[in-house]
């Protein structure tokens, strides 16, 4: 029998014990039930677990298993600090959705709707990595209420299609290879590539007799070191114009393997950097943005594409995206517009058919 009664405490407990495929013997304990009925439930529940392999002896910290699993995923590491101040030591068994959202709560007091976005899609990831190990049943972290700190939100402003125009040849004419960081604004404006992958390109992944180019890496700017892209999806081949190809060529002279590295900087353009150069040549063309930054190139990125008609689809893969939802949903501001005219364009075509009396 796996099920007593402690006759101190008058509640009731379970044990069991059982071999694993090695041989070794384990045992657990579940204390502190009220009645016979619910340690009889636990006892059963713990029997089904241990067949499907779950190891129901373990129940780790959930930061220290937060820790151990980001290892391998760089995209998720800088999250680590923020898990482990928020859940202190509290166990990944203990954590349920009531606690989560308690946390999520907490955070968005002072965070931007996008920063509490990157927490929670780290610990959402995880959540399911510790189910697929078995380490947990239930995902503490599904239909949890995002909250956030609109004040801390940044500011985002678009370029329309021709202030793109104007940005893209002005940095064309004017770019100094002896300063990279106009370059990569340049390449970053005509492929949507993010920061960290253009700065981890190499000169072996461009080709430049079929002007395309392969995001292999990245660069991870905090360990000042080459790591994976974003995810599976992120690793894809480009095409690129073959100006800007040509123009690009002008960065050799600075190393034979990195594309982008700076003499001057012994390193590669930061977002600091990165963002000056953007305002100053924004400035020079009276343009006055003061929300848009280096990210704000794969909104631009979208608007022309979706000019062009490209399929949603086509526009996923080409910004790295595992599906379309990813990129609908980042980018609501241009598809917005981009429907706006669609139905613009319907409505005209049927209106056009209605007969005049």
């Amino acid at each position: 029998m796996a099920v007593y009664k402690d006759k101190k405490t008058k509640t009731w407990y379970v044990k069991r014990s059982w071999y694993d495929v090695n041989g070794k013997r384990h045992y657990v304990t579940r204390r502190g039930f009220k009645n016979k009925r619910d340690a009889e439930k636990k006892n059963s529940q713990l029997a089904v677990q241990v067949d499907d392999g779950i190891n129901v002896t373990e129940n780790l910290i959930f930061a220290d298993y937060y820790d151990n699993w980001v290892n391998t995923l760089i995209e998720y590491q800088l999250e680590g600090k923020r898990i482990r101040t928020l859940f202190g030591t509290l166990k990944i068994k203990n954590l349920n959705r009531s606690k989560y959202q308690q946390a999520i709560n907490e955070f968005g007091e002072d965070h931007a709707k996008n920063t509490v976005k990157k927490l929670h899609r780290a610990v959402r990831t995880c959540a399911k990595s510790a189910m697929q190990d078995g380490i947990i049943t239930r995902d503490f972290s599904e239909n949890i209420q995002l909250s956030f700190n609109q004040q801390h939100d940044l500011k985002v402003d678009y370029l329309e299609y021709d202030e793109i125009k104007s940005l893209l040849n002005h940095l064309y004419n004017t770019s100094n290879p002896h300063f990279p960081g106009s370059y990569m604004i340049l390449l970053g404006l005509t492929t949507g590539l993010r920061q960290s992958e253009l700065a981890g390109l190499k000169w072996d992944d461009l080709d430049f007799e079929h002007n395309t180019l392969k995001v292999r890496r990245s660069w991870v700017y905090s360990q000042k070191s080459y790591g994976p892209t974003k995810n599976e999806s992120s690793v894809r081949p480009l095409g690129v114009p073959d100006f800007i190809m040509n123009k690009i060529k002008e960065l050799k002279i600075n190393d034979p393997e990195r594309v982008f590295w700076s003499k001057a900087r012994n390193g590669f353009p930061n977002s600091r950097t990165l963002n000056q150069t953007l305002k100053d040549n924004l400035k020079e063309l009276g343009i006055h943005r003061e929300g848009y930054h280096f990210h704000s190139l794969r909104h631009s990125q979208v608007a022309i594409l979706l000019r062009a008609n490209v399929s949603t689809y086509d526009i996923a893969q080409r910004l790295g995206h595992a599906t379309t939802k990813t990129t609908e949903e980042i980018y609501a501001e241009e598809f917005e517009k981009h429907r706006e005219k669609i139905n613009s364009k319907v409505n005209s075509v049927f209106n056009n058919l209605k007969k005049t009396d």
